[in-house]
């Protein structure tokens, strides 16, 4: 009669680290293989032939991995993650190698609650529904931005009206433009609710205070703003020939500056 071997998986997203035991827990082998189904179906059948049980942990991959394995008729079984961390905390070294023993050992005594996987139709319905509710997410985000925009208008007597799509943007715009200030925030609300909130490569964080009391003039001032507006049109212009963040300041980058510029201002 084969004596009866277990198999323990610790398994990361490049390697898996394999124990395998027998029957009174003395470890046979310990190595490690890569972290695909082929790989791990080829070492358990050439170090543990005879293989009982083989353990799994839940984790990102384990559906996978479960799947693959029973398909080819191994034995495997996929054990509580939370359950099987109790056991495997005992052990004075905490590695990935010791965690594969630790895992062999408890599918060797049965101390374990097996995990139902679920089928790949059942991921495939999950995936869309996860999916459907993001999206409803992002959508509703857009109305958001959307929404402040309109209440920004209207603060200066600006009506955008019933459109929508590229007609808004256009719309908001045209209300925008002459008010540098509206120009600027608008173009990065539009950038928002377009989702080309890019950064540049040399990012867009401004301090307020970093020129602080620098004694420009009320002309100085509003030029940089205008710089500001310029930056804006030119990164938007840009941003719809090319989906790639370049050089130039996004929107979100030159409202930073504008703010930059406002607060200045005020200190002044």
């Amino acid at each position: 009669m084969e004596q009866e071997q277990f198999v323990g998986f610790d398994v990361s997203q490049a390697e898996t680290s394999v124990c395998v035991v027998d029957g009174a827990g003395k470890v046979l082998w310990q190595g490690k293989c890569a972290s695909t189904p082929e790989a791990m179906a080829a070492t358990v059948q050439r170090r543990a032939p005879h293989a009982a049980r083989i353990a799994l942990e839940t984790g990102p991959m384990s559906a996978w991995h479960y799947r693959s394995l029973a398909v080819v008729g191994l034995p495997v079984v996929c054990i509580d993650a939370r359950h099987a961390k109790a056991a495997l905390a005992m052990q004075l070294n905490k590695t990935d190698a010791n965690d594969a023993v630790g895992l062999a050992q408890i599918v060797r005594t049965g101390w374990y609650r097996e995990v139902a996987i679920k089928s790949e139709h059942s991921h495939r319905t999950r995936g869309l529904l996860a999916a459907r509710a993001k999206l409803d997410k992002l959508v509703g985000m857009r109305k958001e931005v959307a929404n402040q925009l309109r209440g920004l208008l209207k603060v200066f007597g600006h009506l955008i009206g019933a459109v929508g799509g590229e007609k808004f943007d256009a719309r908001a715009r045209e209300l925008a433009a002459g008010d540098t200030t509206l120009t600027v925030t608008a173009e990065a609300l539009l950038a928002a609710r377009a989702g080309r909130c890019c950064m540049g490569r040399r990012g867009g964080r401004v301090d307020p205070s970093s020129d602080r009391g620098s004694g420009d003039t009320d002309g100085v001032r509003a030029s940089k703003l205008q710089h500001a507006v310029e930056d804006v049109n030119t990164s938007t212009s840009v941003a719809r020939r090319s989906s790639v963040c370049e050089r130039r300041p996004s929107p979100i980058t030159c409202l930073k500056r504008a703010i930059a510029v406002s607060a200045r201002a005020r200190l002044v």
